[in-house]
């Protein structure tokens, strides 16, 4: 149950804790938002006052001079009788020092009689514009402004208009037209998202020019045709623009939020608003929101990192404990392996001790009774004259078993002290093959021999050798017998650990799961009863053993058996 509770712990508190953080984060997140808002807000209502200030500026630039063209006596002689060319020359110099894109006058009727481009093509001079509304207004006695295109040059600019008056009877009208070029420019050059609407909410000046006669709302029909009728922006269709207000300070253009603050220009009636981009005030939230995360984070790490290194500081010592008890362990399995090897060597040698004793006596009790057979049966076919009855032969073959039997009891009852001297492993290996050549071709095996030619020494006794190397090598042959691939690989060679490495390769059937322990127990043997006693590799590994050796034996990767015998080396200067 307590585990049950310290895993619940577990995972609930870290869920609990990124809970807390999250709702923390959030309340960051709108706070910095909001107060970003703020921010932004007051830097652009200071821009706005700057662009609303720049255009009324530029507007209002010359909004007297109208009137000062009104009350000249050379325009009003010029309404009221034939106009000079001299008035036209007049005009553009007035023009040009005011910096004002065309000035001219009209009669009653509407006609231009006099114009400051009157030189250029096209010219104002001899055009009627008694459709525009600044003409209808100031033919009232009333002074106007009216932004428009050109109905002659098709260019967009602010007009400027005052009666010309006689005993206070308007004879006629003077209009100055601005350029607005400098003033578009301007705007667009600034970056920023401004868009100026006149009465009608169309978009007369703004910083894209994709806004510029566009309509924030609907126009009337009515409207629209009037519009029209006093081609004010000429051939422009005056789209709806894609624009709302869904709350205060907030407009959505073209899909996107925007922070919006606008602003009544005093002369003309238009209205000014400045856009400011909402995203960026979401970045810098999300900034700060990063910051404390990225604080959080810092802190959670510092956490986790004092409590991984005291959770460190135990691990070690925890660590350092069970080394301490897993080497103890292994110091006790290494003796309790040294013991149990110990037994099997005392076990083996009192086996072979028992065999030495039990061999010494079977020899001594047998060797005469078995000589005298043998005589006997020497006698007797001396006496028949070499004839050779079955039962003779069968008594010999008898003898011969029994002899065999003896010869090999009597290496465990032998005295084992032979003199040691130089050898040449490539003469024992010889030597054997030469005793075993009757069998090789009897069993027609075919013998691959790899002997380096450097002579390879070892300190030993070469006729005991030779028996090892018969023993395994007739083993070798019984095992590959009744198989069509009959094969006997003998290879010497040296390792780099100074050892001398003997290997003899069949073709058989393996060891079958055997080890070299249990193949070389006395008497166990995997043939027919009658072939063998089963102390060939027993006598053989005792031999190797004798000279500091081993005989090792394992399954070939080709299929059969492999027997390794290991010698070490005898230096030749030793």
């Amino acid at each position: 149950m307590m585990a049950q509770n310290k895993t619940r712990i577990k995972f609930t508190a870290p869920l609990i804790l990124s809970v807390v953080a999250v709702i923390i984060l959030t309340g960051l997140f709108y706070t910095a938002s909001s107060v970003f808002r703020t921010l932004e807000l007051r830097q652009a209502s200071a821009k706005l006052s700057l662009y609303r200030t720049t255009i009324e500026n530029e507007l209002q630039r010359l909004e007297h001079l109208p009137v000062i063209v009104a009350d000249k006596i050379t325009v009003r002689n010029a309404v009221q009788s034939r106009p000079s060319a001299r008035l036209n020359q007049e005009l553009l110099t007035l023009s040009q020092d005011a910096r004002a894109e065309a000035i001219y006058v009209m009669d009653v009727q509407g006609l231009t009689i006099a114009a400051s481009n009157f030189a250029k093509t096209p010219t104002f001079l001899g055009k009627n514009y008694g459709f525009r509304q600044y003409f209808q207004e100031a033919m009232q006695g009333k002074r106007a402004s009216l932004f428009a295109i050109g109905a002659t040059t098709s260019r967009a600019g602010y007009f400027l208009s005052a009666p010309i008056l006689r005993s206070g009877t308007p004879i006629g009208v003077a209009v100055v037209k601005l350029d607005l070029t400098r003033l578009t420019e301007i705007l667009e050059k600034t970056n920023e998202m401004i868009l100026v609407s006149n009465k009608d909410d169309i978009v007369v000046l703004s910083s894209r020019p994709e806004w510029r006669y566009r309509s924030l709302t609907a126009l009337s029909d009515v409207r629209r045709a009037e519009i029209y009728e006093e081609r004010q922006f000429g051939e422009e269709k005056l789209r709806v623009l894609d624009w709302q207000m869904p709350a205060q300070n907030t407009a959505v253009l073209g899909g996107r939020k925007f922070l919006s603050l606008q602003a009544q220009l005093q002369n003309p009636l238009w209205t000014i608003r400045y856009l400011g981009d909402t995203r960026a005030i979401q970045e810098r939230a999300l900034l700060v929101v990063a910051v404390a995360a990225g604080m959080m984070a810092l802190s959670a790490l510092a956490f986790l990192a004092w409590r991984s290194g005291r959770l460190r500081f135990a691990l070690a010592a925890s660590q350092k404990d069970r080394k301490r008890l897993q080497r103890e362990i292994e110091v006790r399995r290494q003796a309790e392996r040294r013991l149990t090897r110990a037994q099997e060597e005392l076990k083996r040698s009192s086996k072979l001790a028992a065999l030495g004793q039990l061999a010494a006596s079977v020899t001594h009790e047998l060797g005469q009774p078995i000589s005298a057979m043998k005589n006997y049966l020497i006698a007797e076919e001396i006496a028949g004259e070499g004839a050779h009855s079955g039962l003779t032969g069968q008594l010999s073959s008898i003898v011969a078993r029994m002899e065999n039997i003896t010869k090999q009891l009597r290496f465990f009852a032998s005295d084992r002290g032979e003199d040691m001297a130089p050898v040449v492993l490539q003469n024992v290996v010889r030597g054997a093959l030469g005793l075993l050549k009757h069998d090789l071709e009897e069993g027609q095996v075919e013998l691959v021999q790899n002997l380096p030619e450097q002579d390879m020494l070892v300190m030993g006794n070469q006729q005991r050798l030779e028996q090892v190397v018969i023993n395994v090598v007739r083993n070798a042959i019984m095992a590959v017998e009744d198989l069509t691939d009959r094969q006997v690989v003998i290879d010497l060679g040296k390792t780099t650990d100074g050892q001398m490495v003997l290997s003899i390769i069949d073709t058989g059937a393996g060891l079958e799961g055997q080890t070299i322990d249990q193949l070389s127990e006395p008497f166990h043997t995997t043939r027919s009863s009658g072939e063998g006693m089963g102390l060939g590799l027993a006598i053989s590994a005792s031999i190797i053993q004798e000279h500091g050796g081993s005989l090792t034996a394992k399954d070939a990767k080709d299929g059969g058996a492999e027997f390794v015998i290991a010698l070490p080396e005898l230096q030749k200067d030793a």
